[in-house]
């Protein structure tokens, strides 16, 4: 185990590395290399795996086996059969130069200035328990792999505040530099890149120990798993496991940070095939592995383990420093990774659409005169950065003793989903239009806080499924 102040030592100078990737990467000419821009925009995918995915799938499988296989199924379902809705999206988005979700739901109802603004206040109220699951599920890792402290309330606390003051510093320099019609921002994406492959990297190495060192290899897991209710009798194919893969199929373009990387981020079309097979494989490998870890956490840390961190746990009973220590930073990567994209995606819709439009309004500003305002859009951009950031650290000292998070990310996404109706009905009815989009996406709204956001707040409701939260 670490001290708290080398576990905050590897925090910066892993922020501080991943500083110098993107730093280098916003120098590097990406169009001369398609390969390695293919390769970069399929990883840049996988932001879809946060932290709950990296830690709390295999919690989901530690308690009700192939519950957790919905999150990963959605996407891939998308990707497969629904691939053409994604390929249609990119080409309406980048025929009518869209810069965010707000943007292009937007400009599916001619332009609509009120269901942009809607759209843009859902996310970022959608989006702050889900960046405070992030600072949660680092803080959580950080206690187990540190010496105890005698303020562990404290030490938490300071956690959190330190993470959210690094993400957002990050997000702010690379996400804020310059002003870019396209909204590209390459360094940032390769930096994105690297963290899903190295929250691949330190899953498959969990999975690969568990399964030659635990269990001695893949016989043993088979028979092991043949012995375990939940996992012998396979997925258990109810209206409720298809619902929720249908959730996660919907949800998965709905989220900002996802319709960013996967449309926005997008600089060709001759990459999205070979992209679409990076991340169909990056799920697929995903998946391989939850059973058998969430089965030999529940084996071998009967009574000192967490579900949600057998991840972490297991290397760490096993006395495997070095495999501990690249677990770790795989969850870092996975959290940091949903942080920054959603911060950045989230401020360029507060500026675009919320900022911007109330400035000239009050300035009764005229396009010929354009002095300053490229830095009103930038500074909007980082100031909201750090109000989201904030807002989400406050979430989290509010409710992180009080209310399960893992509730609250299952808010999120339910409410996030409310998009779907509004951009397929916008894309494929003719007869749609933005008085019914806009009442549409209110009426959601509205059902969302009567079924979903007050009944979770009585203790005799049991909650929303552990396994949609984790996406």
């Amino acid at each position: 185990m670490l001290s708290e102040y080398n576990v905050y030592a590897i925090l910066v100078v892993y922020i501080g590395f991943m500083y110098v990737i993107a730093r280098w990467g916003d120098g590097f000419n990406i169009s001369e290399r398609p390969k390695l821009r293919t390769w970069i925009y399929g990883l840049s995918l996988a932001v879809y795996c946060t932290s709950w995915t990296f830690f709390g799938a295999v919690g989901t499988a530690a308690s009700k086996g192939w519950d957790f296989l919905p999150i990963y199924l959605g996407p891939l379902l998308l990707f497969t059969v629904g691939w053409p809705l994604v390929k249609k999206i990119i080409a309406l988005s980048k025929a009518n130069h869209v810069t965010s979700i707000a943007d292009f739901i937007a400009s599916l109802y001619g332009k609509s200035r009120r269901i942009a603004v809607l759209v843009t206040v859902i996310a970022v109220f959608a989006a702050i328990p889900y960046i405070a699951l992030q600072l949660e599920a680092i803080t959580a890792s950080i206690q187990v792999i540190s010496i105890p402290s005698d303020s562990t309330s404290q030490y938490e606390l300071i956690s959190a505040l330190l993470v959210t003051g690094l993400l957002a510093l990050f997000s702010t320099a690379f996400g804020t530099r310059k002003l870019d019609v396209t909204e590209h921002h390459r360094g940032l994406m390769m930096a994105i890149a690297f963290e899903s492959a190295l929250k691949l990297l330190a899953f498959i190495a969990v999975g690969v120990f568990v399964i030659f060192f635990v269990y001695s290899g893949t016989t043993a897991v088979v028979e092991q798993g043949a012995l375990v209710d939940n996992v012998a009798n396979g997925p258990n194919l109810s209206i409720n496991f298809m619902a929720q893969s249908m959730l996660a199929l919907l949800v998965f373009m709905c989220l900002p940070r996802q319709f960013h990387v996967t449309v926005v981020e997008n600089e060709s079309q001759d990459d999205l095939g070979k992209a679409r097979l990076i991340f169909i494989l990056y799920l697929v490998v995903f998946t391989l592995f939850v059973i058998p870890i969430a089965m030999a956490g529940n084996e071998f840390l009967t009574n000192s383990g967490r579900p949600d961190l057998y991840v972490l746990q297991i290397p760490m009973h096993y006395n495997n420093s070095a495999l501990t220590l690249l677990v770790f930073l795989g969850g870092v990567a996975a959290a940091s990774g949903m942080v920054i994209i959603s911060t950045i995606a989230l401020s360029t819709m507060v500026s675009n659409d919320l900022v911007l439009p109330l400035y000239l309004k009050l300035k009764n500003y005229h396009l010929q005169k354009k002095d300053g305002l490229k830095n009103v859009v930038l500074w909007s951009r980082r100031v909201s950065i750090f109000l989201i950031s904030l807002a989400a650290y406050v979430f989290y000292v509010l409710v992180h003793d009080n209310v399960p998070l893992a509730a609250m990310g299952n808010l999120s996404f339910l409410l996030m989903v409310q998009f779907a109706p509004a951009m397929l009905l916008g894309m494929y009815w003719r007869r749609s239009n933005k008085q019914a989009a806009f009442a549409g996406m209110m009426a959601g709204v509205l059902a969302w806080l009567w079924l979903v956001f007050f009944p979770s707040h009585i203790p005799e409701v049991p909650p929303m499924s552990t396994g949609i939260m984790t996406s």
